[in-house]
């Protein structure tokens, strides 16, 4: 992904620490360029793959019956193809939370995002997650983060790789109403204290270099079930126009299923 983030580089590879379950306790510049790993895989879960797609209104059948995601292919429901922000969203409370602990957690923004899928997500899969830190650059009081996140599956094959880019607050003073009001009404505990996450499945281990695993060559491509398919379409093709009124129980409900706390959304 394009991005005009400074990049900053560990001074010597023996500042990087070995592979712990301890929560890393370098700056966020000292940590760029390092790689960690959840403790555990995430199940993708069935219910949770029809929940998102109501949420984001996505109506594909293939979201929500068996038969017909089988009918193009696939042998369980298939995630929307946003449904990677869910992961995304634990992963990167995760970080700020254990690792950049610098930065308040429900004072992030994301800027951008880009996903790169090597197949759909399915209901049953259980992912690996990697994450690498590869870049942050400072402005006007924000540090803005290039994180990179590596969904592979029990083979090691890769999923998906998404690269985001979210900005986040030192030391800012939370009204404690607003925290109050995300950890207790629809993002219950997801305002963590210190700690939290030293126990976490959903925590990070720091990865020495040599622990670093590349994934194995994606599986073979099934293929794309839209319309139009690319071949039909050209520079200057105009689509299909949709309108979708969104209220504020839309918003509210994505951020509860999505898991983003930021109290912006509420």
């Amino acid at each position: 992904m394009p991005s005009t983030a400074e990049h900053i580089v560990p001074d010597t590879a023996e500042s990087i620490a070995p592979l712990t379950a301890e929560p890393a306790t370098a700056t966020a510049a000292e940590l760029v360029g390092r790689h960690f790993r959840v403790r555990d895989h995430y199940d993708v879960g069935r219910e949770k793959v029809r929940e998102f797609a109501r949420a984001v209104r996505n109506q594909h059948p293939a979201h929500y019956a068996e038969a017909d995601a089988t009918e193009i292919g696939y042998a369980s429901l298939l995630a929307s193809p946003t449904f990677a922000s869910v992961i995304g969203a634990a992963t990167t409370r995760s970080l700020i939370g254990s690792v950049l602990t610098e930065y308040d957690v429900s004072q992030i923004l994301q800027t951008d995002q880009v996903f790169e899928y090597h197949r759909p997500i399915l209901a049953g899969d259980r992912l690996g997650v990697d994450v690498v830190v590869e870049s942050i650059r400072s402005y006007g009081g924000n540090d803005f983060i290039t994180v990179k996140v590596t969904l592979t599956d029990d083979d090691m094959r890769p999923v998906l790789v998404a690269t985001t880019t979210i900005v986040a607050r030192k030391g800012v003073e939370i009204d404690p109403v607003a925290v109050e009001t995300v950890s207790g009404v629809v993002m219950h505990g997801h305002v963590v204290a210190p700690g939290e996450f030293d126990n976490d499945p959903a925590g990070l281990i720091l990865l020495a270099p040599e622990d670093v695993i590349e994934p194995a060559a994606p599986a073979a491509q099934l293929p794309v079930h839209t319309v139009p398919t690319t071949a039909d379409v050209a520079a200057g093709t105009e689509l299909p126009a949709a309108k979708v009124p969104v209220t504020r129980g839309d918003l509210v409900n994505y951020a509860g299923v999505s898991g983003d706390p930021n109290p912006i959304h509420f």
